[in-house]
């Protein structure tokens, strides 16, 4: 949370809230729009989202701001948010030199702040009462009425407020000798550590510990039990490292225990809180614990004391939010990490991204909505560019080191139906239902293969990669919702083989050559305002088949009004 900033005496004149603002602010949309999420992660527990302020945390809009702001300058802004925010028990500038520019931006638009084309930097000279008038726009209002986060039950309601719903450092620790982990131990795995989500690099979800056997195995006896945060579901992944388990709880609060007494050691909620949304994993590399928030932001904390070292924001804003899922893999000092909430008709789409480990900045990206004059670009038939969506990647990937190549499944495109999309199941939609091969030093596409192209039924191709060497082949094996176990070469990305565990309908047939799938004759031709059926029968523990039906609506480009497409499931 910001420091509650409290008034500064000046002997400065006083610029009134109806001052007029004799130019652009120096500061770009994109930098604002960062800002707010960084605001209402860190610091509207204390100002309060509308940025009114309580008790001892100052208004930091209208006249009280301009009181204590206007005579000063933008790079007085900045400064002092580096020095004041987060107070303590967290490390005041721990956020990123980036993070409190884009916090400066956002609370200079939130005065009345027009965004120019000019990038605020640590040294902008520009005097704030110029600029800003205290006066908060109705577009900012909105924006921050629709970005806040909300609890989705009265189950998280509660949650947020028995939490304080305050995010920051809550438990300060101090773990003697933990040893940094290195680019080395990740890729052997220690038997004693845990180091990263699913164990290695293969995705095996494999420990060669050996003391637990069939034999002895009904020995065991509770030693300790946590109880972790309600206010949602949640699929921790949990990490260890020299005796301590670094846990992942709903409402993204991070946590350090002593994994033989249960000891709690830090504590952090990196915000926001409790929205109902599942993370999956975490990741540790060198001396910092990183993981990804359900409004993706990156945050790397101390793997020693829990104290915020640096945040990222993941994409711009200036268009609407996007979420994560699930956290990044650490490849040769990089953070790798996907996203989620691709949904939105926008400009900027979703995308895989790397950031440097040491402090957050970003280092490529790669787009799996192909747009422009991208390869790919050509197989989402008369959509454009703009009307295209989908593509999330909210599964952590896998990652090759011989052959130096990370892979990463996926989503649909969006809207699920291709006929609400506005083009056909044979309108492929690269890189979407895909595996992609990327290199993970550049983000060049190796190659990719795609399982269920124009996928036209929410049945993801999203899941894991699992990494195996089997008979002569380096393979690597995914599963779907349709329940076909793909079997590809992971060099070369050509198909070798596939296998259906369960009953389905939707493809007719799959090339034994190539492993491209046909779909029905009916979910080809299926039109606007027409019900369509799929059978994937992979309840195995209950025996009991799941039958998807969607009717589809007009496309988005044609209603952009209209969010989602009328749709139902049935469960039989």
């Amino acid at each position: 949370m910001l420091a509650k900033i409290r008034g500064l005496s000046f002997a400065a004149a006083l610029c009134s809230a109806g001052a007029a603002v004799a130019q652009s602010g120096p500061f770009t949309e994109q930098q604002a729009a960062a800002g707010r999420s960084s605001y209402l992660a860190n610091c509207a527990g204390c100002h309060q989202p509308d940025l009114r302020g309580t008790n001892e945390a100052r208004p930091l809009v209208g006249a009280d701001f301009m009181r204590t702001w206007a005579p000063r300058t933008a790079q007085e802004l900045v400064a002092f948010l580096g020095v004041a925010m987060p107070p303590p028990p967290a490390t005041p500038g721990s956020l990123g030199n980036q993070t409190y520019i884009n916090l400066a931006a956002f609370l200079l638009q939130a005065n009345g702040a027009t965004p120019g084309t000019t990038a605020l930097t640590a040294s902008t000279s520009t005097v704030i009462g110029s600029v800003a008038n205290g006066t908060l726009p109705d577009s900012v209002r909105t924006a921050l009425a629709s970005s806040a986060p909300a609890s989705p039950s009265a189950v998280a309601a509660a949650a947020a407020a028995a939490a304080g719903g305050l995010a920051g450092l809550k438990l300060q620790g101090n773990i003697e000798g933990f040893t940094p982990v290195t680019d080395a131990q990740l890729l052997a795995n220690p038997s004693a550590d845990w180091l990263m989500i699913r164990g290695n690099y293969r995705a095996w979800n494999y420990s060669e510990l050996n003391q637990i056997t069939r034999d002895n195995v009904d020995g065991l006896q509770l030693q300790w039990s946590w109880s972790m945060t309600d206010g949602g579901w949640n699929e921790p992944a949990p990490i260890v490292r020299g005796g301590v388990l670094y846990l992942y709880n709903q409402g993204n609060v991070i946590q350090a225990l002593d994994a033989a007494s249960g000891e709690l050691l830090w504590e952090n909620k990196v915000g926001p809180g409790p929205t109902g949304s599942a993370m999956r994993g975490i990741a540790i590399f060198d001396d910092k614990v990183y993981t990804a928030t359900n409004d993706a932001r990156l945050v790397a904390l101390d793997a020693r004391t829990g104290q915020t070292v640096w945040e990222t924001i993941i994409g711009e804003r200036t268009e609407g939010d996007f979420q994560a899922s699930s956290g990044p893999i650490i490849i040769k000092g990089k953070v790798v990490q996907g996203m989620g909430n691709c949904t939105r008709f926008r400009k900027e789409k979703c995308f895989i991204s790397a950031y440097d480990a040491r402090d957050g900045h970003e280092i490529w990206r790669f787009n799996p909505v192909a747009t422009g004059a991208e390869p790919g670009a050509d197989t989402w038939g008369d959509v454009s560019d703009y009307f295209r969506a989908g593509g999330d990647t909210w599964i952590t990937g896998s990652y090759d080191p011989d052959l130096d190549t990370t892979y990463w499944g996926v989503a649909q495109a969006k809207p699920w139906m291709a006929a609400s999309r506005g083009n056909s199941p044979l309108d492929r939609g690269l890189y979407t239902s895909s595996t992609l091969a990327l290199d993970p030093n550049t983000g060049r596409l190796k190659w990719h293969f795609q399982h269920a192209p124009g996928e036209s039924l929410d049945l993801d191709e999203v899941y894991e990669r699992v990494l195996v060497d089997v008979g002569g082949d380096k393979a690597v094996f995914t599963i779907g919702k349709p329940g076909i176990l793909w079997k590809l070469d992971r060099a070369s990305g050509a198909y070798l083989d596939h296998h259906e565990t369960v009953l389905q309908n939707v493809f007719d047939k799959i090339d034994p050559e190539t492993g491209q799938p046909h779909y029905r004759a009916d979910l080809i031709a299926h039109q606007k305002n027409e019900w369509v059926q799929g059978y994937v029968h992979h309840d195995t523990m209950r025996s009991s088949p799941r039958m998807v039906s969607w009717w589809t609506s007009a496309p988005w480009a044609e209603a952009t009004a209209l969010l989602m497409q009328s749709m139902t499931r049935m469960l039989l």
